[in-house]
């Protein structure tokens, strides 16, 4: 079940003896309530197993509905779905398994959809009422967060965990602490530093299904790591909403978060579901000075910032190097098109910064260290961390790079 509820723990709340459940107050136990169609999607769900679900008008409030299982029902023992764990053998999955696998994948990540865009499209959309002010000499703050692969585990050549979810987690939390750090040493020398643009460029999610051998190298089910990224990150949308007048949250998603399924767009996108909810929680929690720019399922995003005229992708379609004509030429061709300032790229989880007719091109460094997907593609950045800072004259004036344990 979604957000941290299990089958079992609805279940019980909607026996006689427990005196049922609406689905306000399915919703009202999870940690992630993001309103009544979470309850509706999990009496639906408990439905289509073939649990036995009646309702009546809730006593209290009449226009509810009060939804109780059959105790003879609730007695079946219904198998859990397990967590994947990391196996050194075997080292990949019969054609069936995989099949299966992406199968069940696919349809979680549709029905995660199904519950959220609707109530993401309900909403109006999180947008400044106001113009920020660019003081004289002052600085905008830039986070390019690309790359967490949240769900990922990861072994030195010793069979040691150096990196999984918990620390994906704990490394996110500890850079925006460093980061806030590093932004109130310079407000300290009387220096401006006016809005934060937070540029969510994709890979947040690592997903469960994206290579063969996946499912031995991650620590947490598709569901399990949206909890976690969802939980991180509006952690980090309130600490930036309580520091700065104005934030700017700018999205794309990136190659494994997508659905890759029969009846999906081809740019479903698990991020873009993170990227919903987020906006979701925004405006319940009143961040009222937090605008959104999400890609709406393209591949690359526009946003400005500071006067200048921004350029967002996660990169998969993109060679990790431009020098070489024809990816040059792409990005020659991006630069006459939308026309922007600097252009910021994750996905080779190492840092570089090119040129293209004098517009900087940015590479940015994941926190993770290299897996076996990232050897085959040969990707072997250092994990390390980055920020940004934008001045009146410069897109990118400044930039300072730093490691968090």
């Amino acid at each position: 079940m979604p957000y941290d509820l299990t089958d079992t723990e609805i279940l019980n709340m909607l026996h006689p003896d427990n005196g049922g459940a609406t689905y306000y107050e399915i919703t009202e136990k999870s940690p992630m309530d993001i309103g009544r169609e979470q309850g509706r999607y999990a009496i639906d769900r408990l439905k289509k197993q073939g649990y036995n679900i009646t309702s009546e008008k809730d006593m209290d409030s009449p226009k509810k509905k009060r939804f109780y299982v059959d105790p003879d029902d609730h007695n079946i023992q219904k198998t859990e779905r397990n967590q994947p764990t990391n196996h050194s053998e075997p080292k990949r999955l019969s054609t069936t398994s995989k099949q299966t696998l992406t199968k069940k994948t696919r349809e979680r990540l549709i029905q995660l959809e199904e519950m959220i865009k609707p109530i993401a499209q309900e909403i109006q959309p999180a947008k400044w009422d106001t113009q920020p002010e660019t003081s004289q000499n002052g600085r905008d703050l830039i986070i390019h967060e690309t790359d967490p692969h949240f769900g990922d585990e990861v072994t030195d050549e010793q069979g040691n965990i150096i990196y999984d979810s918990p620390t994906a987690e704990k490394r996110v939390r500890k850079r925006i602490s460093k980061i806030m750090d590093k932004v109130k040493q310079k407000r300290n020398t009387g220096q401006k530093i006016d809005t934060a643009h937070l540029l969510l460029g994709g890979d947040l999610l690592t997903n469960e299904a994206i290579y063969s051998t996946q499912p031995y190298h991650i620590d947490e089910t598709v569901d399990q790591q949206f909890i976690r990224v969802v939980k991180t990150y509006k952690d980090v949308l309130k600490t930036l909403s309580n520091n700065f007048d104005h934030v700017q949250v700018v999205c794309t998603g990136g190659n494994h978060g997508e659905f890759r399924s029969k009846g999906s767009s081809d740019k479903a996108n698990g991020d873009d579901l993170v990227y919903d909810t987020l906006e979701i929680f925004a405006q319940e929690l009143e961040m009222d000075n937090m605008q959104f720019i999400k890609s709406d399922r393209t591949d690359r995003v526009i946003f400005n910032f500071r006067g200048h005229r921004g350029f967002l992708t996660h990169g998969d379609q993109r060679s990790i190097h431009i020098g070489t004509s024809s990816p040059e030429s792409d990005w020659l061709s991006f630069k006459d098109q939308y026309d922007f300032d600097a252009a910021f790229r994750g996905h080779y989880h190492d840092f570089k910064i090119e040129q293209v007719n004098g517009a900087p091109v940015i590479m940015s460094p994941s926190q993770k260290p290299p897996g076996e997907f990232e050897d085959n593609l040969g990707i072997y950045g250092t994990p390390h961390n980055t920020v940004y800072f934008a001045s009146n004259q410069n897109p990118i004036a400044e930039i300072e790079r730093f490691q968090v344990e």
